[in-house]
């Protein structure tokens, strides 16, 4: 089979011919509709490679360029149910629509390719940047370079995520230290800690060695005193009962989330545990569901408002030709209220 042949049997796509091109998938779609903002050789090097290939685009291809500049703003959500999130998406589309902005939401789930399938989505439909919600979009092992990749194409930034990349803008608050403070805070009166979590991701990794750093630091061997759960809050409730019957002796709770700390307040209720005085109970994000509970829940502020609007403000800039900082943490802070 002669190479002209061998073009011809190749099923090409947009992306295909961008990365074969050497160019964005943008520059690709501006050549599809004759745009006059392509240079010259560009447009050589792009058309000679849709000629090698017979590349035939799709409506979808062809279209890609024909709307105004700087007002498309893709937003990837890993799931609307969780209420995090969706507080985090009525925050940034509340934010954007302000400025003008449109945006496209993708939910993906948990599964990995969807993830990626989303932002490439959001990417054909040549948004002027993608917005991720949370540290579920990152590799635990530091494998982003489909983050990396994507961000070759337009500006990616992320909420309460850490990469460190091109044209990736990440927005995070520093967990670690949150936590670790919180068990250096609860030390004062508590000895018999526990902390409940839900998930493996880059931000609940560093909630889990914050806690055991802190222990560390106080003194307190943080062996068998971490728990993993399902994220609702009877499986919290579940695996509190099943730790307390085994340990008899915990006084200190933190928890990843406020749902997970609800369900603990819950199983500590029904045992007719005196809150706080036998047992304290902090959670993290300091959701609603804080003042849902009675008594009401002490939670840790991850400061998701201000996240929201520092990475909406920064975006603007971007747009506008402006630089900004690559990496921007805010500090959190707890909470006190009637379990603590």
């Amino acid at each position: 089979m002669d190479k002209q042949q061998k073009n011809k049997s190749v099923k090409m796509n947009i992306y295909n011919i961008a990365n074969e091109a050497g160019v964005s998938i943008a520059t690709v779609s501006r050549v599809l509709n004759n745009s006059p903002s392509v240079s010259a050789k560009t447009k050589e090097k792009v058309l000679s490679v849709i000629g090698n290939y017979n590349y035939v685009p799709s409506a979808i291809a062809q279209n890609l360029s024909l709307r105004t500049s700087g007002n498309l703003i893709g937003i990837v959500c890993y799931n609307l149910q969780d209420l995090y999130y969706a507080t985090a998406v009525s925050l940034l589309e509340s934010s954007l629509r302000k400025r003008g902005h449109h945006i496209i939401l993708s939910c993906t789930g948990e599964d990995y390719l969807q993830k990626q399938k989303s932002i490439e989505m959001l990417i054909t439909k040549q948004v002027d940047a993608v917005i991720l919600i949370g540290s579920v979009f990152l590799d635990e092992y530091g494998n982003n370079a489909y983050l990396v990749n994507a961000a070759k194409h337009c500006p990616l930034v992320i909420i309460n995520g850490k990469v460190r990349s091109e044209n990736i803008y990440s927005f995070y608050c520093d967990d670690f230290t949150a936590v670790r403070e919180c068990v250096h805070k609860m030390y004062q009166k508590h000895r018999n800690f526990l902390f409940l979590y839900d998930a493996d991701t880059y931000s609940g990794n560093l909630k889990l060695t914050g806690f055991q750093e802190g222990m560390k630091e106080c003194g307190l061997d943080p062996t068998g005193r971490t728990l993993r759960c399902d994220p609702t809050p009877e499986s919290a409730a579940v695996r509190f009962d099943e730790i307390y019957d085994t340990l008899k002796k915990i006084d200190a709770v933190i928890t990843a989330n406020d749902v997970l700390a609800a369900g603990v307040l819950n199983a500590a209720l029904r045992r007719n545990l005196k809150v706080p005085e036998d047992i304290s109970i902090v959670g993290y994000n300091n959701s609603i569901i804080t003042q849902c509970t009675t008594p009401h829940l002490s939670s840790i502020d991850n400061g998701l408002e201000q996240l929201c609007n520092m990475a909406v403000e920064g975006l603007t800039k971007l747009l506008h030709g402006e630089s900004i900082e690559g990496i921007t943490m805010v500090s959190p802070h707890l909470v006190l209220r009637d379990t603590m």
